[in-house]
């Protein structure tokens, strides 16, 4: 089975850091100076000092932290922009869903469900999926099987690959990469489409009606995850971001005060921008700022860093290894082999800037 390439995009991640309590005016100075640069940090119409608390030291390591990231990958020069690349997982999630999918086919197969696996590899495709060999995946996890060239050039739009590419040039490109990872706009959630020859409304609507022929893979840093799941580390992230209390996480108020970020971050000219214009978010907003609402959401302790960085190591490490009788092309392995470069480089790079094994590292 060949795996084939993808395309990009990236998440936050969810904090397991509990603030201290023994905050002082001038840490919570410092706190608005650093997060108020995150591209997604809000005003939400009031004052809401009362419900926070920040740690000074922990302020260090994140501004550390943003500023080593956001020189190593500064999307103004070339060498940034090609470490940006390497560091986005999303990339990697089409090869994780295929992989899924082959693993549970596996398992049916021991399980004495459907016919040995040797199978796998000579299974003859259907007219219609001769017909209709595109996969578009959405960045929330939505992906839509078999779609026809026209659907796709209706769908992704004819300047998808640049102004003034005709339909025969989109049609080669396309075939260059059959699987497109989108971040879908409104447009494309209402668009009328079809699966395995039947029509479904739109995709927004087959996904809330759970439609069998739609699947959907929540994948979060290289693992399955579910939308529950996704949501609350959005929350837990929100709660990192304006530094609020534990307490305060639990009351009514400060739900009341999340609503308010999801309804202004809806409206977000930046990400609405990145969207329409089919441009990865750090290109729009900047490194800095980027970098900043990625740290300040996790607000991870210094140890915590390192961890973090090494799992996604190993895990890019054991994705790199196929199952039995599958194999990857040649870009899968390039861009697996720049991640894993990379993610290498940034945890030897912080072990050495915070002297990995000392004391301090707790902090």
């Amino acid at each position: 089975m060949q795996i084939s390439n993808t395309l990009q995009n990236n998440i936050v991640s969810p904090s397991t850091h509990e603030p201290s309590k023994n905050s002082a005016e001038t840490a919570h100075q410092t706190s608005a100076v650093i997060n108020t640069k995150a591209w997604d940090y809000v005003d939400l119409g009031e004052d809401i000092s009362a419900y926070t608390t920040v740690d000074p030291k922990q302020e260090q390591t994140n501004q550390e932290l943003i500023n080593y990231l956001s020189t190593l990958m500064n999307d103004k020069t070339d060498e940034g922009r090609k470490n940006l690349k390497a560091y986005d997982l999303s990339q990697h999630d089409s090869l994780k869903s295929s992989l899924k999918i082959f693993k549970d086919f596996r398992e049916k197969v021991a399980a004495g469900k459907v016919e040995q696996l040797q199978s796998l590899p000579i299974l003859p495709f259907t007219a219609y999926q001769i017909e209709h060999p595109y996969y578009v995946h959405g960045t929330n996890g939505e992906e839509i099987k078999n779609m026809s060239f026209d659907e796709l050039y209706d769908f992704l739009g004819k300047d998808y690959f640049g102004e003034n590419t005709t339909k025969s040039q989109f049609r080669v490109y396309a075939e260059r990469i059959g699987i497109f990872t989108v971040a879908f706009d409104e447009r494309q959630k209402q668009f009328d489409y079809t699966l395995t020859g039947r029509p479904i409304k739109t995709l927004e609507q087959g996904i809330k009606d759970k439609d069998p022929n739609l699947t959907v893979h929540y994948l979060y840093e290289l693992h399955e995850t579910t939308p529950e799941a996704m949501n609350a580390m959005k929350m837990e992230r929100f709660k990192n971001l304006y530094a609020f209390t534990d307490e305060f996480a639990k009351t009514d108020k400060f739900q009341k005060l999340y609503d308010t970020f999801l309804e202004k971050e809806a409206h977000n000219k930046e990400l609405e921008t990145a969207t329409n214009q089919r441009k990865k978010l750090v290109d729009v907003v900047g490194s800095e700022r980027f970098f900043t609402s990625e740290v300040a959401g996790r607000d991870l302790s210094r140890a915590q860093v390192i961890e973090h960085y090494t799992t996604i190591t190993e895990d890019l490490k054991a994705l790199k290894t196929p199952p039995e009788n599958t194999t990857y092309g040649d870009t899968v392995i390039k861009n697996l082999d720049d991640s894993i470069t990379l993610y290498e480089k940034i945890t030897s790079d912080l072990k050495q800037m915070w002297h990995y094994g000392d004391v301090d590292m707790q902090g």
